[in-house]
């Protein structure tokens, strides 16, 4: 389940925790200070490993706490050695602090062993921000050992898991509280149920008040104490800075604290609850105003735009009066053009672009405008990544390595044996190679990591995914709601201060709306709201770094915790934005080495002046031009043994943003879409699948491109070659009528067609191009944005998640998203008036079915098995892998059904039988998450869910697998069912790959026995989900896990063309 059915203010607590006793020895604190259990002779380090025979070791017993080992589960650097230089385990505090025998508290810590030959005593402990950003994870770990390297010559570095968080158990779980109900609006506005929801919190021992900023900052000292460091520096970004404060605040004297270093610093204690919110939503138009202010105090750029924010006044007035169209579906007045400025934008990296950008539109000029609007400019590097980009290659070398055998776990305590081959050197890979993989094989992998150091590291984070979780959205809503909500704040009051302060009109209505959509769930967390706190602090030294244009945490919230702390220092970094140790360079590192030698002195900031945003000059001042490439066209087909021009090379499409007008009355559509890619090749012309439809016009990055067609190919020329690698946006504008087509391949008309009262898309395999240009082949899947504009009366059905309806005029837009890569045969959009059912399973997956109007009750009946059966192939296979899951009906009988991803296609009298459900259904595992690699691998989505019709019978009770399968038998051999890998076009959706299909894989359950059958399964989706696969693919896992047996009856059923004697004979 991902966010967008995941309701923040809602909380179910799972719990997965086993049983710790705690010791207390001494009575709570007084109720001023959140309480710190005592602890009683706390070891530094762990001593010796546990006897064999302990289940849990603890080690360092203080009685009230200790700290008990853990596996590190980590990718280990080369040189870095686990339980030597990374120790690992946690530290178990109780969840109340006033009941130190209330339930336990895992807190996941990783310790990163200084490295120089003279450590000093005292280490960082890196407190995360989010709040709810885990910081032992595998991803998370590799960065901050890139991260501190400096500062871990010297000293020990400290990472840990809030409770609640990350690997600290039990993981603060939230979900639907829904009970029977199926009404999800519920969710945001019933206060009962939130009750509720808290109650069975509390019942297992874990209340709301268990998890709050004050109790963290008091788990933060008993850490620190059960691992016994004299002193300490503690080095909070983000959300940690407000835990940071309200340790300073709660212990002023107590904490052994050496130093604190506050990065991009969060809400002061004194502000929670306060106007906390709307104050912080008026510093935006102070990050408004400080991008005019740098220029204006930039010699060069002051000379360059001379009066810039008086010239952006007049540009608003100018384009009130004369909005400026930048395309077909955008128009830029004086409240939108806010949208493509800082921060209104959200982007720093468009910052040195946007004096350019005003007095170019005050010309009448869009090109840097639409740069902004495209996204063009390059971002700023990623953060947080465990690796840089992959290298070329490692697409090659993962087919390569997909011929071994799985590596054997070499220690019970990290199970997974592919860890320690991370940073190998190549003489330990080649043995690894040689254990694992045949000889040729092995010769070719190790040639390949001889050439690329580092390159089979990809392949283990392939294996071995790095991120256990990064922000955990329910503690971070749950803090929202308690520490951040303005419940003290009049919304007109609020909206007014925005207005008086200049702010542009959409944003004030968004930030109201969003409140407003949260309030019902905050409301039933006012009895948890943390209270305001008096601005006293300990007098720790104190480095605050800020970002000179951080709009997640405004400077001047930096400004004010430097005058309340009593020993603080301030040092704002030019041209930064969140989050500065690591991502701007070694200045601010310099900085920080620089504290932490001397904590009570003034720091040296002077290479900060280096820094400074470089505001590019008028299109006019531009000298250099761009270095010219080559390249050469683009393949047009990819060579599909069935479909040998689908498709087409040289570049990789990442989204497509589909924006239609679709009058069903007329049967036209209207349509852009924009094509978001990456060039694989030096290209200097490239084509798109696009077949009938007129074409107005063609761009490449904003500029016009020249375009020829020949049938379905739509060659289009840039105005100036792409190198490889690049990222680049193709926009195409287009009308017309679109024409079914009649795919020989396909059993009835494909793509984009009318019905009555509506039109609907069904594209499997080529239709996809009937309604929209791109690259249709399963092999290139990206994620996709569906506009579509109707008249009113209908509504509109599409693949994903419907994220906004939008009325006006006569019509209504409908805004689907569908953020999980989908193939283009499986795109649908459905047109009629419809009937919305909403409901769930039992697993939590939301269901939303489109039915007509009229749909009758017997056909509606007939999918109500839905949700048992969404549940039953979670629980064999994997979890359900989409946001939604639903049906739509069509306006007239089809005699058929189609798997369009997460929103199955039926004919208006539903499923042919009951069965089909499940056929349609397992496709989102087999077909629609893992698609086939070309189209003569089509038996690996039917033959499976022919499969898997048969399991649900048996699983029911109404037909033994051994009956159906005995009847499938019987049809292959009277019709001569011939070989499903070699099936031919007009073959594709016959007897060879649905009921051969799915004879073969009993045939392998048959051989290799129920256990390894299904893993086999599990394993072949675990590896492929999200992407494409081939016949070979799934034949290499099932050799690798069911020996040379599976392989030999995989190949007579799927390559012999005599049908194979059946199971058993």
């Amino acid at each position: 389940m991902k966010k967008s059915f995941i309701i923040i203010a809602l909380f179910v607590f799972s719990l997965a925790l086993a049983a710790c006793a705690t010791q207390v020895s001494t009575p709570a604190p007084e109720s001023t200070t959140p309480p710190r259990t005592e602890s009683v002779d706390p070891t530094v380090e762990p001593a010796t490993p546990p006897a064999e025979e302990e289940t849990a070791a603890a080690i360092g017993d203080t009685g009230t706490l200790r700290l008990e080992e853990r596996p590190c589960d980590l990718f280990i650097p080369a040189g870095e050695v686990e339980g030597e230089t990374i120790q690992c385990g946690y530290a178990i505090v109780p969840a109340l602090r006033e009941q130190p025998d209330s339930q336990p508290i895992k807190l996941a810590y990783v310790i990163l062993k200084a490295t120089g030959d003279d450590p000093v005593a005292d280490p960082i402990v890196h407190i995360a921000g989010g709040p709810g950003a885990a910081s032992t994870s595998r991803d998370a770990v590799l960065e901050f050992i890139r991260r501190y390297a400096p500062m871990r010559e010297d000293r020990d570095i400290i990472l840990y898991d809030q409770r609640g968080m990350g690997r600290s158990e039990p993981f603060f779980d939230c979900t639907q509280f829904l009970g029977d109900s199926t009404d999800f609006s519920a969710l945001d506005n019933d206060t009962k149920l939130i009750a509720a929801c808290q109650k069975a919190m509390d019942d297992q021992g874990y209340p709301p008040e268990a998890f709050s900023t004050p109790v963290s900052a008091a788990d933060l000292m008993d850490l620190m104490t059960v691992l016994d460091y004299p002193e300490y520096n503690l080095y909070g970004i983000s959300y940690g800075t407000r835990l940071l404060m309200s340790l300073m605040h709660h212990f002023p004297q107590e904490a052994p604290v050496r130093a604190v270093i506050l990065d991009s610093v969060d809400t002061l204690p004194e502000d929670v609850g306060n106007d906390l919110t709307g104050a912080g939503q008026l510093l935006q138009q102070d990050m408004f105003e400080s991008v005019f202010a740098a220029c204006a105090g930039d010699e060069t750029c002051a000379a360059d735009y001379p009066d810039l924010r008086a010239q952006f006044d007049a540009l608003t007035e100018q384009l009130d009066q004369n909005p400026i169209q930048l395309d077909e579906y955008t128009t830029v007045d004086g409240d939108t053009i806010y949208r493509y400025t800082f921060p209104y934008n959200g982007a720093i990296q468009n910052i040195p672009y946007q004096p350019r950008m005003i007095l170019e539109l005050s010309q009448g000029v869009t090109t840097t405008l639409s740069m902004i609007a495209n996204g063009e400019i390059p971002g700023p590097a990623t953060r947080m990544a465990a690796l840089p980009p992959e290298p070329e290659g490692v697409a090659d070398l993962m087919d390569l390595y997909l011929g071994c055998d799985s590596p054997t776990p070499v220690d019970e305590k990290a199970p997974d044996p592919m860890l320690a081959y991370w940073d190998a050197d190549p003489e330990t890979l080649a043995a690894f190679f040689g254990d694992i993989c045949p000889a040729d094989i092995a010769a070719q992998l190790t040639a390949a990591i001889n050439e690329t150091r580092g390159i089979f590291n990809y392949i283990i984070q392939r294996f071995s995914p790095g991120t256990t979780v990064g922000v955990n959205a329910n503690i971070n809503g749950k803090l929202f709601c308690t520490e951040e909500y303005p419940f003290r704040e009049s919304f007109d009051e609020m909206k007014a201060q925005m207005a008086a302060a200049g702010m542009p009109d959409f944003y004030i209505q968004e930030t109201i709306d969003s409140l407003t959509q949260r309030s019902a769930g905050c409301e039933a967390w006012r009895d948890a709201m943390i209270e305001p706190t008096p601005d006293e602090y300990g007098a720790y030294p104190t480095l605050v770094l800020s970002g000179q244009f951080d709009n997640v945490t405004p400077p001047a919230w930096a400004e004010t915790a430097s005058t309340l702390l009593p020993n603080a220092q301030l040092i704002t970094i030019p041209n930064a934005w969140h989050s500065i140790l690591g991502n701007n360079g070694p200045c601010p590192t310099d900085i920080a080495l620089q504290f932490l030698a001397n904590p009570g002195e003034p720091v040296d900031a002077g290479c900060t002046e280096d820094m400074k945003v470089v505001f590019q000059p008028p299109v006019a001042a531009a000298t250099a031009a761009p270095a010219e490439v080559a390249g050469i066209p683009g393949a047009p087909g990819l060579d599909d043994p069935l479909y040998p021009t689908l498709g087409n090379g040289g570049y990789d499409v990442q989204h497509y943003d589909i924006v239609l007008d679709a009058d069903p009355t007329s049967d036209v559509i209207s349509g852009t879409v924009t094509i978001d890619a990456i060039a694989t090749q030096d290209l200097s012309a490239f084509n798109l699948d696009f077949l009938g439809l007129e074409i107005d016009e063609v761009t490449v990055d904003a500029s016009s491109a020249r375009f020829s067609r020949d049938g379905h190919e739509l060659t289009i020329t840039p105005g100036q070659a792409l190198a490889n690698g690049d990222a680049f946006i193709v926009q195409v504008r287009y009308h017309g009528r679109p024409e079914p087509i009649q795919d020989p391949g396909a059993p009835i008309p494909v793509g984009w067609q009318p019905q009555d009262g509506g039109s609907f898309v069904v594209s499997e395999p080529s239709g996809a191009m009937n309604w929209y240009p791109g690259n249709n082949h399963p092999a290139d899947k990206a994620t996709y944005t569906f506009r579509i504009t109707t008249p009113d009366g209908y509504e509109v059905a599409a693949n994903g998640v419907l994220s906004q309806t939008v009325a006006g005029d006569g019509q209504t837009t409908y805004v689907w998203v569908m953020d999980d890569p989908m193939a283009s045969y499986l795109a649908t959009v459905q047109i009629n008036d419809y009937d919305v059912v909403i409901s769930a399973s039992e697993g939590g997956v939301p269901i939303r079915n489109y039915f007509l109007n009229d749909t009758p009750a017997y056909v509606r009946d007939s999918f109500e098995e839905t949700e048992a059966m969404l549940d039953y192939v979670a629980g064999l296979i994997a979890p359900y892998p989409f946001d939604v899951y639903g049906v739509v009906l069509l306006r007239e009988p089809a005699g058929w059904a189609l798997e369009t991803q997460t929103l199955s296609t039926y004919g208006q009298d539903g499923p042919s039988r009951p069965e089909t459900v499940m056929h349609e259904l397992v496709h989102s595992w087999f077909g629609n998450s893992v698609s086939p690699a070309t189209w003569q691998d089509i038996w690996l989505n039917e033959g499976f869910a022919k499969y898997f019709e048969s399991l649900w019978l048996d699983h029911i009770g109404q037909t033994p697998i051994e009956e159906s399968m005995d009847q499938l038998y019987q049809i292959i051999a009277d019709q001569e069912a011939g070989p499903p890998a070699l099936v031919e076009q007009e073959e594709m959706f016959g007897l060879s790959a649905y009921y051969r299909g799915a004879y073969t894989l009993h045939a392998l359950r048959r051989t290799v026995g129920d256990d390894t059958f299904f893993g086999i399964l599990r394993e072949y989706y675990r590896r492929y989900q999200g992407g494409v696969a081939s016949t070979a693919d799934f034949m290499a896992v099932a050799k690798e896990l069911g020996g040379d047996q599976a392989e030999l009856v995989l190949e007579d059923w799927l390559y012999s063309e005599a049908v194979p004697q059946k199971v058993g004979d």
